[in-house]
């Protein structure tokens, strides 16, 4: 059963999923270019940086909610900034064409001077974003930080070649690759007697170095606490 699972978990998460949301990102931007073109007869190449504009509204709208405390635990905050995004868009096509395109429509200019005025606007909105929110990719972590040694502490992250991960509480990373098994076997080094271990771990003879930088203080990294 887990041979024909993990395949169709594998599938899942990395192809059907990632392939509908993206399909249905270009079949609302072709829907509503089509739309925008039947209506005013020119191609708003604009139309996605709006889009964009909405998710920006909705990503800060979903902090915002985090940082309150308001959330639908299990499902996703971003589900409760979804009507903020819609109403930030609406706002600002609202104001778009108030304040460029409705000018041009009352000079009953050319198709061609609209599709020119669109990809000025396409740049201002699209600047306005990488300002105020940047390129980069953001992530959601909906979950409240474990308080205390005994609270569950089971979150799952994609490490990339390069990555620092720095974990609070003593707690130990755990690493396998997509749709493998893993199996982890933790070893408990007896109880505490006089503040030393009866069984105490030993560095092996191939990693004492790792000891003698980090006592040396030869180290360079800002280890820090996920805490401060």
């Amino acid at each position: 059963m887990e041979m024909l699972l993990n395949p169709l978990v594998l599938l899942a998460n990395f192809v059907l999923v990632p392939g509908l949301a993206y399909g249905s990102q270009l079949a609302l931007g072709a829907l509503g270019v089509t739309m925008v073109y039947a209506v005013l007869n020119f191609s708003n190449f604009s139309h996605g940086e709006v889009m964009s504009f909405g998710a920006m509204i909705t990503i800060l709208s979903t902090y915002w909610l985090q940082s309150i405390g308001l959330s639908i635990s299990p499902l996703p905050t971003a589900l409760l900034a979804l009507p903020l995004g819609i109403l930030g868009t609406i706002g600002l096509c609202l104001l778009l064409d108030r304040l460029v395109f409705r000018f041009y429509r009352h000079q009953r200019a050319s198709s061609v001077t609209y599709l020119i005025v669109s990809i000025g606007v396409m740049f201002v909105i699209g600047g306005v974003i990488r300002f105020v929110i940047g390129p980069n990719d953001r992530n959601f972590n909906d979950g409240a930080a474990p308080e205390g040694e005994d609270a569950d502490f089971d979150e799952v992250v994609v490490a990339r070649d390069g990555d620092l991960a720095l974990v609070p509480m003593g707690y130990h990373t755990s690493v396998t690759s997509p749709g493998s098994n893993m199996y982890f076997l933790n070893f408990l080094a007896g109880d505490l007697l006089f503040d030393d271990r009866k069984t105490p771990p030993c560095f092996h003879s191939d990693h004492t170095w790792i000891e003698q930088d980090w006592s040396a203080g030869a180290w360079s990294l800002p280890v820090v606490s996920l805490n401060s």
